[in-house]
């Protein structure tokens, strides 16, 4: 029973030392970032005091360390950026293209896609992508932004005064404008009071005229 225990407490301080080793290594690339001072094992981890505060923790720790910091949570250094050069540097940079293990967590859900491959496939993918996000394709969408940021912008300013929930008002803003450009649609979820029946009627709307625009296109046998 002894040997067991001793065995289990082995591998623990084997697993415990490679991720500080990992850490410090990656701390040891990173030196020429300021650092911001933390305790041993947890490092910053005690800067951070909930999920609803991160924006207001990460702006504070901005204000006293600078707008380019490392911040340790346990044995992990994070880099902090809010430098507009640096953010230029980086996602310009053909070089970084690998992305973070945090990503591992959505290749169960979604694959190995744009969002969370990386490499030679990412290089591919983003290379077929590229052209739907030319700007004569992007400029046909500023209507139906310019029209539901109006109508957004109405709905903040009968708020003025009042605390509320920005992100529900953001979402149905998305919504029309997603509705608007790939459904060519009207959704009206900015102004609806059944937003669900409202996307609802978007989506039967778009889908009925694509299928009138592709009528008689199908092979024979599937239409």
């Amino acid at each position: 029973m002894g040997i067991v225990v001793l065995l289990l407490v082995l591998i623990v301080l084997v697993k415990v030392y490679s991720k500080w080793l990992k850490g410090y290594k990656l701390r040891e690339k990173l030196e020429w970032l300021p650092h911001v001072p933390g305790l041993p094992i947890i490092g910053n981890v005690l800067e951070f005091k909930g999920p609803t505060t991160v924006l207001n923790d990460v702006k504070r720790l901005m204000e006293k360390h600078g707008k380019l910091i490392v911040v340790d949570i346990g044995f992990k250094p994070h880099i902090i950026c809010a430098d507009y050069d640096f953010t230029e540097f980086v996602l310009s940079s053909q070089s970084f293209l690998n992305k973070s293990g945090d990503y591992l967590y959505l290749t169960n859900w979604l694959g190995t896609g744009l969002l969370t491959s990386d490499g030679s496939k990412w290089k591919k993918r983003r290379r077929l992508t590229t052209p739907a996000f030319h700007f004569s394709i992007l400029e046909s969408f500023i209507p139906s932004f310019e029209k539901n940021s109006d109508i957004l912008l109405q709905k903040l300013d009968n708020l003025v005064g009042q605390e509320i929930d920005i992100y529900r008002y953001v979402t149905l803003f998305a919504l029309d404008v997603i509705a608007g450009n790939i459904y060519y649609s009207k959704a009206f979820s900015n102004t609806a009071k059944n937003h669900f029946h409202s996307l609802n009627r978007s989506y039967y709307s778009g889908a009925a005229q694509a299928s009138t625009s592709t009528d008689g296109l199908a092979p024979k046998g599937y239409s």
